[in-house]
């Protein structure tokens, strides 16, 4: 049969997203297009749309001259998205809703090739029957047959419907896998799903090998059903991007204003009118923005919790900010160390790491016992230089209030605003190669070491389940409904109805989410709290007994401080203070900040100048007269790895740090480093470890009891 001049548009094609169906990743889809000459390609997984993020960006990076068709297979149809108008009805189809006559309008329908027209023909109905059937539908899948007579009789009788009907019929693939032997890929999921495995030869066809298989149509139609019909429906769907997302940001009212009141009160209640801190907070809040509303609602979240008795803390990049600070979302204090007296507001800063090492001073001013507090902890580590990052937000609860917390959300913002990030789980190495060992057993078939490698390897990419995100709960801004920016699913737990059917960070731009995580600690600290009378204000962070017993490696029960790890890394100070504690739990929480980096630069420089943290590389280089930009490109560079990976990239910026003055090795340690933990995230982990050491140097029998009772309950 003569080849067209035009190549043919694939018009069904799996990816990994079809649960447990295919073993084509987007990226492959997309090349693989490409190689084959198509201008466009259609993907539409089984009840799913969770490849669709992953497409746009394969698409920019690898076929930008394709059109990806956006679609899915439900409802035994085939459904195809013609505009960006057409995402929504999609959307409302996956999450189980209908959809207007309007809506339907921006989407194609075909006849799918398992679906009620084409078991019709196969079953001889009458014409009447199948022009019934046929009516609601756009276009006629043509599939691809076992070559058996009923099959192409099938086929034959569609064709002549479509054309009866003025109905396009395109020839479609239903692609599972690329290559022919790629076949005992699906045939192992099929295995472990306890199906039998398919007959049907379901791998991407060029246009001729197509044309070849519907030749029993004859020349013209053959023709028409792969190439001519498929590309006509490819020209009248326009490229869209699901990306984009257009809707109202998520805002509670008069936040902005909200938010900078009560910092203004609690700072001026604190340190009166001190113009340094008064300077720090007004640089914040002009960088505010976008994230006024998320503040405001952990402020509100965090007075419930505090009403209600409980504690909570936060953790993350959110606790650099002096905001959170002032708002009482956070209790640590990101201004550099400094005394504060509580009776005549009278302020001295100092130079010190942390105000927790500051020796006990009483108020010049007034006599009265000062408080020392601060972390020096820069605000551009958690906004960004412009304010251009989104709040990281993620509370720490009692395991016992999570649900009190997410109740008071649905309280505050209605349920039906509240959603579970998605998440997609794929199938673990351990069971691939189980699936593989039953399909050996079951089919006979002899599979090679090398074989089983690439096979395990491809079944590992396959979505087997939806999920959930442990504690992220996302918020619908008022305005919109899910299906403006994902489907969405019923769930029965974690607090919410519903759960995200795309993963929840592929829609964090348009949909902000408040971490709530339980905590095992948090319940330990309240009971200890109840059971021995004791306050939070009455834990001393000067207490070299508490000191001692961090250092004697005493640390059984004790968070973060009880592994040998961190055990390992105190044994190698003489002494210990605050800082100390912070600088060793963030090289815990980095990687390669430790092995093959500090530990050896430790043998020529003092503990306290290294790397510890991305903050300390930001603070290091403000203090060699590094312009605030520069630094925080190469303070962000190096928590990333970056200077690791593409140092050739950075060579111009690492170079003009030396001529700044920045030492050799200091550059070196910020190279050598592949992750560097937050500060703000390391301060908040080392005071709740604090407070249950001091729990257990001076209330050891309630430390103990609780401390056991848990470990049961676990």
């Amino acid at each position: 049969m003569k080849e067209p001049n035009t190549a043919r548009v694939e018009l069904k094609l799996h990816t990994t997203m079809s649960e447990s169906t295919s073993v084509i990743t987007s990226e492959i889809a997309v090349k693989e297009a490409v190689s084959h000459g198509m201008k466009a390609i259609a993907v539409t997984d089984r009840n799913s749309v969770q490849s669709f993020h992953e497409l746009a960006r394969c698409r920019e990076k690898y076929g930008k001259n394709l059109k990806i068709i956006y679609g899915a297979e439900l409802l035994n149809s085939t459904v195809l998205v013609k505009n960006q108008k057409g995402l929504k009805p999609l959307y409302k189809l996956i999450s189980g809703k209908t959809i207007t006559p309007q809506e339907r309008e921006h989407l194609l329908f075909g006849a799918n090739c398992c679906g009620p027209l084409h078991k019709a023909a196969c079953n001889g109905a009458d014409i009447e029957m199948l022009h019934h059937l046929a009516a609601d539908y756009d276009y006629i899948e043509l599939g691809i047959i076992n070559d058996l007579p009923h099959d192409r009789d099938m086929n034959l009788r569609l064709y002549d419907l479509g054309k009866k009907l003025g109905k396009p019929v395109v020839a479609v693939g239903n692609c599972h896998y690329i290559h022919p032997h790629e076949k005992v890929c699906t045939s192992v999921l099929d295995t472990l799903k306890g199906n039998c495995a398919k007959t049907e030869e379901l791998h991407l066809r060029t246009t001729e090998e197509m044309l070849e298989q519907f030749a029993y149509l004859g020349e013209e139609a053959a023709c028409k059903v792969v190439v001519t019909n498929p590309n006509w429906i490819a020209d009248e769907i326009k490229q869209i991007d699901p990306r984009e997302i257009d809707g109202p940001a998520f805002a509670l009212p008069d936040a902005a204003a909200t938010v900078r009141r009560v910092c203004e009160e609690k700072l001026t209640a604190l340190y009166g009118e001190q113009p340094l801190i008064r300077k720090r907070l007004e640089q914040e809040l002009m960088r505010l923005g976008k994230n006024a509303s998320m503040f405001l609602l952990c402020h509100l979240l965090a007075t419930h919790l505090r009403e209600k008795n409980t504690l909570y803390g936060l953790r993350g990049t959110l606790g650099s900010t002096l905001i959170a600070y002032l708002l009482d979302i956070s209790d640590i204090n990101p201004l550099p160390a400094h005394y504060r007296c509580p009776a005549c507001r009278h302020t001295e800063f100092s130079e010190a790491d942390s105000g927790y090492d500051l020796p006990k001073k009483n108020c010049p001013c007034c006599r009265k016992t000062m408080v020392s507090d601060g972390h020096n902890i820069p605000f551009e580590t958690c906004m960004g230089i412009d304010g251009e990052f989104c709040a990281d937000i993620e509370l720490n609860v009692a395991d016992d209030m999570r649900a009190e917390a997410v109740q008071f959300l649905a309280d505050l913002l209605g349920r039906k605003r509240l959603a579970a990030g998605g998440t997609i789980n794929t199938y673990s190495p351990q069971l691939a190669d189980a699936s593989l060992q039953d399909y050996a057993d079951i089919s006979g078939e002899e599979i090679t070491e090398a074989d089983k490698a690439w096979i395990a390897d491809m079944i590992c990419n396959v979505k087997s389940s939806d999920g959930i995100q442990p504690g992220g709960v996302l918020l619908l801004p008022e305005g919109m409904e899910w299906e403006d920016v994902t489907p969405a699913r019923s769930v029965d737990g974690d607090g919410c109805k519903f759960a995200t059917h795309l993963e929840y960070y592929h829609i964090a731009e348009a949909i902000p989410k408040v971490g709530i995580l339980s905590s095992d600690y948090y319940g330990r600290l309240q009971k200890m709290l109840a059971l021995t009378g004791a306050a939070l204000e009455d834990v001393d962070y000067h207490d070299p007994k508490v000191y001692a017993m961090i250092q004697d490696s005493d640390t059984g029960g004790i968070p973060e401080f009880d592994g040998k790890y961190t055990q390992r890394l105190l044994g190698k100070l003489n002494t210990i203070s605050f800082s100390d504690l912070i600088k060793v739990i963030s090289l815990a929480h980095s990687t390669f900040s430790w092995h093959e980096n500090t530990e050896d630069m430790m043998q020529e420089h003092p503990f306290r100048e290294l790397i510890g943290n991305r903050d300390d590389v930001f603070l290091t280089l403000r203090k060699y007269g590094v312009d605030r930009e520069t630094a925080h490109t190469a303070m962000t560079a190096a928590r990333k790895g970056k200077l690791h990976s593409n140092w050739r990239k950075n060579e111009a910026m690492l170079e003009g740090l030396q001529q700044a003055g920045v030492p050799e090795c200091y550059l070196e340690a910020m190279q050598n480093a592949r992750y560097l933990s937050s500060k703000a995230h390391v301060v908040h982990y080392v005071k709740l470890a604090y407070m249950a050491a001091w729990f257990k140097v001076y209330y050891p029998e309630t430390f103990c009891k609780v401390t056991l009772e848990a470990m049961d309950t676990s």
